[in-house]
């Protein structure tokens, strides 16, 4: 492997484990990490995925019709806020290979999705004046509609 990078060798002997290489250095097998198959990480998913269907029907209408309804939307930041927290803990499939190092995942949820989380998690609502056309930064919540695509990707192979 190449420096800086994150590399996989092959299976040893019947498991499915993965050797995670980073500059040249063997790194162990992570802690505390979730199976992404796992019921409850499964149960998990679904959550936020109700999560995001709420948020892609409550956020235009209140943006549209109560504009002024700042606080309604709180229990389902927190339902991000919790997502973002667990992905780090998660398993991810890669090429084939179950990733279950600590810092892999890391690696893998920094270089991409986890600034679009970040961005959908934001507040701007308390951020400008209530009476400003600032309000529509709002709609930077409907990133959260992302978390959907697994599922389409599973129906689509149905």
């Amino acid at each position: 492997s190449t420096n800086n990078s994150v590399s996989l060798s092959s299976h040893i002997g019947s498991t499915a484990t993965e050797m995670m290489f980073v500059n040249g250095r063997q790194l162990p097998p992570g802690h505390l990490v979730l199976s992404h198959n796992g019921t409850f990480y499964q149960t998990w998913w679904y959550i936020v995925a109700l999560s995001a269907v709420t948020t892609g029907i409550f956020t235009p209408l209140a943006l549209a019709f109560y504009p002024h309804i700042r606080y309604a939307e709180i229990p389902l930041d927190c339902v991000f806020y919790v997502d973002i927290i667990l992905t780090f803990f998660v398993s991810i499939q890669l090429h084939g290979w179950t990733i279950t190092n600590n810092n892999a995942i890391a690696l893998e949820y920094l270089s991409f999705w986890f600034w679009f989380d970040l961005l959908a998690v934001i507040p701007f609502e308390f951020m400008v004046p209530e009476d400003s056309h600032a309000s529509f930064l709002r709609l930077f919540r409907l990133i959260r509609l992302r978390r959907l695509f697994p599922l389409f990707t599973k129906a689509e192979k149905n």
